[in-house]
């Protein structure tokens, strides 16, 4: 598997090349024509290579800890590749590092949820939002919410 990161991280010299390395994907958020250029790219990835893409659809990391509304471009990246969305829950991360923070905290919990896949074989760009809805739905069953 890849994924897709955001082109600030690859910013950081040590983390740019190991992302590099690894093959990871660069998208640039910023600019809709390089980023639908990227997704496009990580799709044709996926089939050709048979391999998964990891895409973090709020885009970044919260700022409160609640789970954030989803961005459109990894559901365009599953509807061209043709391959289901695994939603995932990761949930306990924020009081570890929130955004902005330098220093992990430890001793949290984190649970990890993995939900049923959300196929995508036959469906078509107009029912992108039904896909990110149902997607949301199931990542939000599975979110604990933490006090900061």
């Amino acid at each position: 598997f890849t994924f897709i990161a955001k082109k600030e991280l690859f910013r950081i010299p040590i983390f740019a090349q190991a992302m590099r390395g690894f093959g990871i994907l660069e998208i640039d958020r910023s600019n809709r024509n390089r980023a639908i250029a990227t997704l496009k790219d990580a799709a044709q990835i996926a089939k050709s290579k048979n391999i998964s893409i990891l895409a973090f659809p709020e885009g970044t990391r919260s700022e409160d800890g609640q789970l954030k509304p989803f961005k459109k471009g990894p559901f365009m990246l599953a509807l061209d590749a043709r391959l289901p969305v695994l939603p995932v829950s990761i949930s306990g991360t924020f009081p570890i590092l929130p955004k902005g923070k330098l220093l992990i905290r430890g001793g949290q919990q984190v649970r990890v949820t993995i939900h049923p896949p959300v196929i995508v074989e036959n469906a078509s760009y107009e029912s992108r939002e039904q896909l990110m809805d149902e997607t949301y739905q199931r990542v939000a069953s599975g979110f604990m919410q933490y006090e900061s």
